[in-house]
């Protein structure tokens, strides 16, 4: 992650890193403020005529370097995510399937609403580094592809779909400490 300049995207890749950034660009004029939960988290929603999902926007200034940051939400296997997933986020089933150093698929299962099926999100997960300053993260929603030899969920699933785009930004540090805008 330091040296991304050995790191070689194909089209394919670099055409989702552009499709989630238009979306996303899309979005952005639209975007309205609404309360956090969190005094430092700036938040807001847009839903924009024609698109068929509705937008969400969280905005924080963390105490991490930049590549701190990147690795963590890149790192979706780790025991504390695994831990995280399968506690308290409701998770039933995860499947990971990596490309390369830096792309992988993230088949996620989750029980949302106690009652309702469970929903099934597949994302292909991509990181690249914009500058030395900036990294980003792309969750693209794609199709289950038996290459990746997911198993099929035992329960009953519906599959959903959702994009995101997560931006890190280095920002001056703080009394030492480095601070990434996320």
């Amino acid at each position: 992650m330091e040296n991304p300049s050995n790191e070689i995207y194909s089209f394919e890749d670099l055409a989702s890193i552009n499709l989630i950034q238009s979306s996303a660009d899309i979005a952005m004029p639209n975007l309205k403020s609404i309360e956090s939960l969190g005094q430092h988290v700036e938040m807001k929603v847009a839903v924009v005529e024609g698109e068929k999902d509705n937008t969400g926007f969280g905005e924080v200034i963390v105490d991490a370097s930049v590549e701190e940051c990147a690795v963590l939400e890149f790192i979706n296997f780790s025991r504390r995510n695994l831990n995280d997933f399968y506690g308290k986020d409701g998770g039933i089933l995860k499947d990971i399937f990596k490309n390369n150093n830096h792309c992988f698929v993230n088949r996620s299962i989750y029980t949302l609403i106690p009652g309702f099926y469970s929903r099934e999100f597949i994302w292909k997960v991509i990181w690249k580094r914009l500058s030395a300053d900036e990294f980003i993260v792309v969750y693209e929603p794609v199709e289950l592809n038996s290459v990746w030899n997911f198993p099929i969920a035992e329960d009953k699933v519906v599959r959903a779909s959702s994009w995101t785009l997560v931006k890190y930004r280095r920002l001056p540090a703080f009394a030492g400490i480095p601070q990434t805008k996320i």
